[in-house]
């Protein structure tokens, strides 16, 4: 039997949060809680320079950004303790798909910087076929 495919139409904006959504699933299975801490922190505040509360307003989202870890990583510690507990399939799907959206956005951006990381083709982990993201031509 011929396994089932689908085609999503994502704009940019959809295509980097899809990406970022990605991401952040496998690392928060993977006990890697800085980027989940950094958005929640940030969530609702204008953090930038020309804010003319910016010193105060990024004081508190340290302080924010650095009390979230902490309790997300405590609850990974009930969870897991400190012992290695390896991806699962989903999050190793999960991980090719959001390398092809991040190779896809790099071959989008127009840089030429082959030393970026996301500069590579990916290297597929799930055993899985590989996905596709392709630009959509008018």
């Amino acid at each position: 039997m011929e396994e089932k495919r689908f085609v999503l139409e994502l704009n940019e904006k959809q295509l980097r949060l899809a990406n970022e959504a990605l991401e952040e699933y496998f690392r928060i299975r993977m006990g890697q809680w800085n980027g989940l801490a950094d958005s929640l922190a940030s969530k609702n505040l204008d953090l930038s320079q020309e804010n003319p509360k910016h010193a105060k307003i990024f004081d508190s989202f340290i302080t924010r950004r650095d009390c979230a870890r902490e309790t997300l990583e405590a609850v990974g510690r009930m969870l897991w303790g400190n012992t290695y507990h390896p991806k699962t399939e989903n999050e190793l799907i999960a991980e090719d798909i959001w390398r092809v959206i991040r190779y896809r956005l790099y071959l989008e951006s127009g840089s030429t910087d082959t030393w970026r990381v996301d500069a590579h083709p990916p290297i597929f982990a799930s055993g899985e076929p590989a996905p596709k993201c392709e630009r959509k031509e008018d």
